[in-house]
């Protein structure tokens, strides 16, 4: 005998199916918005870095350049006055080595970039979502990019116009010309004028990396206490 077919569908257990797809929802929800958290607290770690980083170079290059800012400043003090003269047409030749011993030494300025350079070419710019910030860190670089092209064009001048000159006229083991008067010549006046020139570019360039360089450091101490 045949079983009877049973024609009882079963019923479907909507309420706990609708529990699991819910419990499962909220599942990869929280797990997504865990991940991204722990992403968020990585980016604030990374950045927080970043600027510990910049405050240090900061630190350094702000006393660096107030040095050098202060030096360039002695050494305009001192030769002003052999300018004058020698527009004047007053023969400085008793002042020859003094002269030549501010013109024959060029240096540079001590300035830390590497935590810029981590961020610049780890492209993690973008983890500073204040614009302020951003822009202050791409004019920070821009200043100390044109201090560095104006201490490549003094050298330069040094190597193209001083050295040769002191060289062909200028008794290094002695200290002292053969010929003084040389001083003052046309040549050597131009040599001076244009030095003397340069340091007066590169003291403002000094006054201008200064100012950017305390309203950086300002900004970024505030980022850390936000």
């Amino acid at each position: 005998m045949e079983p009877k077919p049973n024609h009882h569908r079963r019923s479907i257990p909507w309420r706990r199916l609708f529990l699991e797809v819910i419990v499962v929802f909220l599942g990869v929800t929280a797990g997504f918005l865990l991940n991204n958290w722990r992403n968020d607290q990585k980016e604030a770690q990374l950045r927080d870095n970043y600027v510990t980083g910049f405050l240090q170079d900061l630190d350094h290059n702000i006393e660096s350049i107030s040095q050098d800012l202060e030096a360039d400043s002695l050494w305009l003090d001192r030769a002003m006055p052999f300018l004058l003269d020698m527009r004047a047409g007053v023969s400085v030749a008793d002042s020859a080595s003094a002269i030549t011993s501010m013109i024959i030494g060029v240096s540079q300025l001590d300035i830390h970039e590497g935590t810029y350079f981590d961020l610049s070419n780890s492209g993690n710019l973008n983890l500073f979502e204040n614009y302020g910030i951003r822009s202050s860190i791409v004019g920070y670089q821009s200043e100390v990019k044109g201090v560095r092209f104006l201490e490549d064009y003094m050298y330069r001048h040094f190597s193209d116009k001083v050295m040769p000159l002191i060289y062909r006229e200028y008794d290094l083991l002695k200290a002292s010309y053969e010929h003084p008067e040389i001083v003052d010549n046309t040549e050597f006046h131009n040599i001076f004028a244009g030095y003397l020139s340069l340091v007066q570019q590169r003291r403002a360039a000094f006054k201008e990396l200064l100012a950017v360089s305390l309203q950086f450091r300002t900004q970024l101490r505030a980022q850390l206490t936000d």
